[in-house]
């Protein structure tokens, strides 16, 4: 039988590290889901098709993000052992190969979604109601996989490397210009004409 023992002063610093790590993703988390309802409640006043499109078109999104996520937890393990070994060489060693192969998979993917959109639509099975709005979402979104796939990737490395505040300061930068400029570019603002449901993916 295992007998498990400690006190809380031999587990206040681990409890206090791990909230010192944990607390900007609780932050980082939020700012991603400010960004999906913003996208919701504009594309609400927009229309029941816009609505229904930006659903269909972030999965469709976020379906494309899983090779980025997948590199990101690769070099989150790689650059957090690299790191604690205090071998930083290392570090940016890892941090620029993956930051390669994130390039050639996420440029692969802009060519495919750019060329073939109408395709992808059809292959996830959009209501034809709604498949002309779903394809002009997914050329706007194809154009920022590249800056997608970086961002993934360099958040993991600043969460592996102890600056995981700096991730959140940027993940709050995207955040509120994303939900801004749902606003703003959707319904316009002085010289800023309305784009209407192309405002909600170009922000």
């Amino acid at each position: 039988m295992i007998t498990l023992r400690f006190s809380f002063p031999e587990i206040r610093p681990l409890m206090k590290q791990s909230w010192g790590l944990g607390w900007p993703i609780v932050f980082i988390m939020f700012f991603h889901l400010a960004i999906g309802l913003t996208d919701v409640y504009v594309a609400g006043y927009l229309g029941t098709d816009v609505l229904a499109a930006v659903g269909y078109v972030s999965q469709v999104y976020w379906t494309l993000q899983i090779l980025a996520n997948g590199i990101t937890v690769g070099t989150v393990s790689m650059v957090s052992q690299a790191y604690s070994a205090k071998a930083f060489d290392g570090v940016g060693n890892i941090t620029s190969h993956s930051l390669f192969m994130a390039l050639g998979i996420a440029g692969a993917l802009t060519v495919a979604a750019g060329l073939y959109p109408g395709a992808i639509v059809r292959l996830t099975g959009m209501p034809s109601e709604i498949q002309s709005i779903a394809e002009a979402f997914v050329r706007i979104y194809s154009l920022v996989l590249i800056p997608s796939y970086v961002v993934f990737v360099t958040a993991g490395v600043l969460r592996s490397s102890d600056r995981v505040q700096i991730a959140m300061v940027t993940a709050f930068i995207s955040a509120a210009a994303n939900v801004v400029g749902d606003f703003v570019l959707a319904f316009g603002w002085g010289p800023i004409p309305a784009l209407g449901y192309r405002g909600i993916a170009w922000s």
